[in-house]
């Protein structure tokens, strides 16, 4: 298995587990909450419908009374619609040998034989309690009794005032609160997995480009070294057949070692370069002397320069300024008489009357990469770019309408003085 699958395998696991671990959480989450919610709501629907029972019992005992003959007393309670036309059923029974219903309703909606004991319970212990129940009919229902008491007797309880109600409308409404809350506790579950599965991808985006920046790398390393040694290994073996005489090869053999070696400074200088926490030993210097000194020995480059004092690093500026002129000798197939560099503002342009750049080169512009490919790496060029961004300016490269290319290496304006 290649090292590129492994790594892709590797996140592929990882967002498995991190989607799986948020999926499992939010879910557990959202269960609690619905769970908390419904439950919360089946005690304030319980609540509300006790304290329906309890207004109606109070506004009875404060309507239908004992007065001081011991009479009951009903004709303010009837005058009062709200309890008259109320759909609870409205009794008021005082149990003891022969038991006296004082108040009942003309249509009651249930049928419960058991209020004369209810009543006697209530009676005794003068407590007020809610019960639930099944009538006759095999109808639900839920009772608040309170007792009442003589107008003089306030310590001896006399009768049993029973509020029935249905609570079928208040399951009805339970069970549309319990469907509605899951309903949108699933879409907030929905929501939040599409959420976590996009935050779990967006969360290994910068692992996702560290794996690709090392494969990118090891391609890189693979493409730019591959011809030195493979010319290295020809070498030695046709010295070893005695193809070729020992001087002949070593004569051979120093120029691609001195390439290797080259090619290998620059991957190390790319790699050093390309991390996040790379940093630059700046100091003032005369950018036009610099790039004077890095021109060949008895060069025919043409070169035009003006006085220019940056704050960069100098090593890092010469390394720019070398690959820009053999890029220009390289990939464009020019000689060194036709290549022009002019020094100006934090600026070194390098013109050349080659082929120009290539499609792709130009297409990726300031944001290319090397990559390996039929008309080299461009090693050298993104090493130029990278230099670039860490003294805050940037590389531009354009084909000239004349033929040839141009590639311009700028400093910041800040770091010109």
């Amino acid at each position: 298995m290649t090292s590129n699958s492994l790594s892709t395998t590797s996140l592929r696991r990882l967002y498995i587990l991190l989607s799986f671990a948020w999926a499992i959480l939010w879910i557990s989450g959202i269960v609690v909450f619905a769970s908390m919610a419904i439950q919360m709501g089946r005690e304030a629907f319980k609540i509300d419908l006790d304290s329906e029972l309890r207004v109606a019992a109070t506004s009875t005992y404060g309507l239908a009374y004992f007065d001081n003959d011991g009479q009951f007393i009903d004709e303010t309670f009837l005058k009062e619609p709200s309890l008259i036309e109320s759909p609870f059923d409205i009794w008021i029974v005082e149990p003891g040998d022969s038991t006296i219903i004082h108040l009942a309703p003309d249509e009651p909606h249930f049928r419960v034989n058991s209020l004369d004991q209810l009543a006697r319970n209530i009676v005794s212990s003068q407590e007020s309690i809610f019960i639930n129940g099944i009538d006759e009919n095999n109808h639900p229902y839920r009772i608040h009794a309170i007792a009442t008491y003589d107008e003089n007797e306030y310590e001896i309880a006399r009768a049993a005032i029973i509020v029935l109600a249905d609570p079928a409308p208040v399951f009805a409404a339970q069970r549309n609160f319990t469907h509605k809350l899951i309903l949108l506790a699933f879409t907030i579950g929905a929501v939040g997995l599409v959420v976590g599965v996009g935050l779990a991808r967006w969360a290994l985006r910068p692992l996702a480009a560290s794996f690709r920046e090392r494969e990118r790398f090891l391609a890189l390393t693979a493409h730019e070294l591959r011809g030195p040694v493979a010319a290295l290994q020809g070498v030695t073996e046709s010295a070893s057949a005695g193809d070729e005489s020992p001087d002949s090869a070593f004569n051979r053999i120093v120029p691609l070692v001195n390439r290797t070696v080259r090619i290998v400074d620059e991957l190390l200088l790319f790699a050093r370069l390309d991390v996040s926490n790379a940093r630059i030993e700046p100091e003032q210097f005369r950018l036009d002397l610099l790039s004077e000194t890095c021109l060949p020995e008895d060069s025919p480059i043409q070169f035009e320069a003006q006085e220019t004092v940056v704050n960069a690093d100098p090593r890092l500026v010469k390394v720019v300024i070398r690959n820009l002129i053999e890029n220009a000798v390289k990939h464009s197939g020019c000689t060194l008489e036709s290549i022009r560099v002019s020094v100006r503002d934090g600026m070194v342009q390098v013109d050349d009357a080659g082929q120009g750049f290539p499609d792709h080169i130009l297409a990726l512009d300031q944001e290319f990469s090397p990559a390996p490919s039929r008309d080299g790496s461009g090693l050298g060029l993104a090493i130029v770019r990278l230099i670039a961004q860490l003294h805050g300016g940037h590389l531009q490269l354009e084909n000239l309408p004349n033929g040839g290319g141009r590639a311009i290496f700028q400093i910041s304006r800040s770091r010109v003085s």
